[in-house]
């Protein structure tokens, strides 16, 4: 039967990587990605040639046989199994910590069962730590559990093995070994034998004593996670935030079962009916504490982090199981605690978070957010608030039922909760991917290695970092990034800017750039002298100049989609240092039939000259400038009437700037 589980967990999830098109969890994915074809081709863990200071290694190497695949399409399918198949497993160190527990085999497979289902398997799929840190992490517990409880040396040593993978797999996952040495001491005091206890986990503590001499050096070995920027207290402080992270808990737990969870846990640590129930209490609540405690002033901590927390959802199913197994003590606390879990859905909807665009980090959010696109905002939450209530009333008659009947209703319709977030939120997660590839990619996702023209340079200017690293993941040929003067750099790897010579020829650290070039024309418009075009997608031009890499025309503002920035600028370079300008500047703009009043288009040369262009909705105008200058020439253009429209700020439509070279303009000069 748990083979059947990890089976089917592994099959849907395979199904939902062949649908998912593109990675979209940036910049998580092409970071993981990125390492794990760098140790495949070489042996190093690097992203683009230089160190991503990741710690979290271990999911790279793991999937790095992926692609050693030529075909950059099969090895992304590949490695997503790879993920799938990994987080499935989860299921199985799950089992075998209920057992260890002495939990009956169906209240066992019920928690492996819930395990699964869980929304946080929506990251099956993706190419990030959580496929392989979730059952690394629930393994390590389930060995720190007999390891405390029994002290036996053989799964101490598991234990520490198993918590040192899960933390290479995650570096928040450092929390295991704290939380352990935490329920060391609880077990110790509570049993009042701490001296005794400490010395039959000589080592565990032993092997932790290490990594703790090397406290001074956790920054460097965090990397990206050790600098004081990632801790932050978000807004509203700590405890908002650990509100937040704990109200998305309770409902990917599948709610009803947490507080017979809660019980079970008190009751473990209060009332243990042997050394590994004591343990496994101690462990559950040390690390399910940290790890919202974690979640609320570590990382983007102004959003629910599910992510941080999902560890935790598989101990309350354990802890439930406790409870039925003792016979529902402490029926009044539990009826208190069913009673504030109403509280809770009638007076704090999730609604809320899940109408923020801020939710990346919570599948649950996702769910919640499909769920009311079909219902209707309000539909939706009314629904989600009545069904939590239902599933309360329904955790406060369990203890009525024998616990065979009470196990399998509460996991049961926990585990089918979980799914009702679980499947919309993998269908929104399929549906950006297809958004994602249809924004940023051409019908073939490798079109720059398809068009082989040898290593490539990306030159990022305002397009969005989701179609940068759509570009980097799907095309191997793309080596290596160069930054306009006003872009933003793309990750932590690199941040090489760019200079543009009088002559327009763009300059690294004084040299000139050559070879094929992927230019970012999302936001701006770009010509270069001699370039060949050789492909292009929704935002970007493949070109291959003749020589040096130099600009003509850059015309900032002007989206490669048609529509006009409310403000920018035109730069126009000589064909060499100190050489004229001239010729004629034009392009047509066009009023949407939506607006309600004229727009006014102002031109402005570097001599100070204005030329307004006023465009009445639906209508169309030439906007045309002869040029003459020695050197570059840059006009300024802003609108007097804007919209603010997917997170730009927008005036007019346009075509893009025409450039025709002409001596007439310096004629009389």
């Amino acid at each position: 039967m748990l083979t059947g589980i990890v089976l089917a967990s592994s099959l849907a999830r395979s199904v939902v990587a062949f649908v998912r098109q593109t990675p979209t969890y940036f910049p998580d994915e092409y970071l993981y990605s990125a390492i794990s074809r760098s140790i495949a081709e070489t042996g190093h863990p690097l992203v683009r040639g230089a160190s991503a200071h990741l710690p979290s290694l271990l999911a790279p190497f793991l999937t790095a046989p992926a692609w050693l695949i030529g075909d950059t399409r099969v090895a992304y399918v590949v490695a997503q199994l790879l993920s799938a198949i990994a987080m499935s497993l989860a299921a199985v160190p799950v089992y075998a910590l209920c057992r260890a527990l002495r939990l009956h085999h169906g209240v066992a497979l019920g928690a492996a069962a819930l395990t699964v289902s869980v929304p946080g398997m929506m990251y099956a799929t993706t190419l990030i730590a959580e496929p392989f840190a979730y059952p690394l992490a629930l393994a390590a517990i389930a060995a720190g559990t007999v390891a405390l409880g029994r002290g036996e040396r053989g799964a101490q040593i598991a234990f520490l093995v198993l918590a040192a993978a899960a933390t290479l797999a995650r570096a928040q996952l450092l929390l295991i070994p704290l939380a352990y040495i935490t329920a060391t001491l609880i077990v110790g005091l509570r049993s009042r034998s701490l001296r005794a206890v400490a010395r039959k986990q000589a080592w565990v503590l032993g092997g932790l004593a290490l990594p703790l001499v090397a406290l001074p050096l956790v920054p460097r070995v965090l990397g990206i996670y050790g600098h004081s920027e990632a801790i932050a207290l978000g807004h509203g402080g700590a405890m908002s935030a650990f509100a937040r992270n704990g109200l998305v808990l309770l409902y990917a737990s599948g709610w009803l079962i947490v507080p017979g969870a809660v019980v079970g846990l008190a009751g473990a640590i209060l009332r243990p009916r042997s050394q590994t129930e004591l343990a496994f209490g101690a462990l559950a609540v040390t690390f399910g504490i940290g790890a919202l405690l974690q979640a609320s002033v570590w990382g983007e901590t102004d959003r629910p982090q599910e992510r941080y927390v999902i560890y935790a959802i598989p101990l309350l199913a354990a802890g439930f199981g406790l409870t039925v197994d003792r016979g529902w003590p402490w029926r009044r606390a539990h009826g208190l605690l069913v009673a504030a879990t109403i509280a809770i859905a009638a007076s704090v909807p999730l609604s809320g978070y899940a109408a923020s665009t801020i939710k990346e980090h919570s599948p649950t959010l996702w769910g919640v957010a499909m769920i009311e696109e079909r219902l209707g905002t309000a539909t939706g939450a009314l629904t989600i608030t009545l069904v939590a209530t239902v599933l309360s009333l329904v955790a406060l008659g369990l203890p009525l039922l024998s616990a065979r009947h009470g196990t399998l209703l509460g996991i049961g319709l926990a585990s089918a909760a979980c799914l009702a977030f679980a499947l919309p939120a993998s269908k929104l997660d399929v549906r950006v991917s297809d958004r994602a590839r249809d924004s940023s990619l051409p019908a073939e996702r490798s079109w720059v290695d398809d068009a082989h023209v040898g290593n490539v340079t990306f030159l990022r200017d305002g397009g969005s970092r989701g179609d940068a690293f759509s570009q980097l993941i799907w095309n191997r040929s793309v080596r290596r990034v160069l930054l306009m003067p006003h872009a933003t750099p793309l990750d932590v790897v690199d941040k090489r800017p760019v200079n543009v010579a009088p002559d327009g020829t763009l300059l690294v650290a004084g040299q000139a750039v050559t070879g094929p070039l992927l230019v970012d024309e999302y936001v701006s418009a770009m010509r270069f002298r001699g370039a060949r075009s050789i492909a292009s997608s929704p935002a970007d031009e493949l070109l291959v100049p003749s020589g040096r890499a130099q600009l003509e025309l850059l015309a900032s503002g002007f989206f490669r989609d048609g529509a006009l920035a409310g403000s920018g600028f035109i730069a126009l370079w000589p064909a060499r240092p100190g050489g004229l300008v001239q010729g004629h500047l034009s392009f047509r703009v066009e009023a949407p039939t939506s607006f309600d009043n004229p727009v006014t288009l102002r031109l402005t040369d570097p001599g100070g000259s204005s030329l307004r262009v006023r465009v009445f909705p639906g209508a169309r105008r030439t906007v045309s400038m002869s040029v003459c200058a020695k050197g570059p020439w840059v006009a300024k253009f802003d609108a007097d009437h804007v919209v603010w429209i997917g997170g730009r700020t927008l005036s007019l439509d346009t075509t893009p700037p025409r450039w025709r070279p002409d001596s007439h303009p310096c004629a009389g000069a």
